[in-house]
């Protein structure tokens, strides 16, 4: 019986966190400058949700040829 080599690639919907600390005169303004991406964030993380689905499926041959999708 052969023996194949197959790579499978899953794509999820992934939510990241950015880490802020904005000099501001308010809450809105601090808000709108994140969202302008007016500021540099010091951290951020990754939020993967294990329970879902992947939105698309690749499987790829040995050489890199594309086997099936969805």
């Amino acid at each position: 019986m052969p023996i194949f080599k197959l790579f499978k690639d899953e794509c999820f919907e992934t939510w990241w966190r950015y880490h802020y600390e904005v000099k501001a005169d308010s809450i809105e303004e601090a808000t709108s400058l994140v969202y302008a991406d007016e500021v540099e964030p010091y951290d951020s993380e990754c939020l993967p949700d294990l329970m879902q689905d992947p939105l698309n499926v690749e499987i790829y041959d040995e050489s890199g040829d594309l086997l099936f999708e969805k």
